[in-house]
């Protein structure tokens, strides 16, 4: 990390600049211990049940990403039992890629977002 967790997370510096000024960001505050142990539960939770998770869902995740690992998407993918799944994984874009890239990455993430491969 290069000090604040948004310079990792949002490519765009404009962007960065609006979710840093958004009521809602969090600052250099360490998250409650209460949430980050409810966080490593859910997380925990689910790694150990994708076996049986078999509803349909798309994963998009940028391969530049350094606050989350891809490999983690790939595994969710290719362990999950789901029949009807996708993955999508975008060189060059980092972890925001529906807010934080370019206007033409962020056209291509919602454009896979909505488009349903025909079988």
């Amino acid at each position: 990390s290069k000090g604040s967790l948004l310079d990792d997370v949002f490519k765009s510096l404009e962007k960065r600049r609006l979710a840093k000024n958004t009521p809602l960001f969090y600052g250099v505050r360490k998250p409650r211990l209460a949430s980050a142990r409810e966080l490593l539960r859910v997380s925990e939770m689910v790694s150990t049940n994708l076996s049986t998770f078999k509803a349909p869902f798309l994963v998009q995740h940028g391969l530049d990403d350094v606050v989350t690992d891809p490999a983690l998407s790939q595994a969710l993918y290719d362990e999950a039992s789901s029949l009807d799944k996708a993955i999508k994984l975008y060189d060059g874009m980092w972890h925001s890629i529906n807010i934080g890239e370019s206007e033409e990455n962020l056209e291509r993430v919602f454009q896979d977002s909505i488009e349903r491969k025909e079988e």
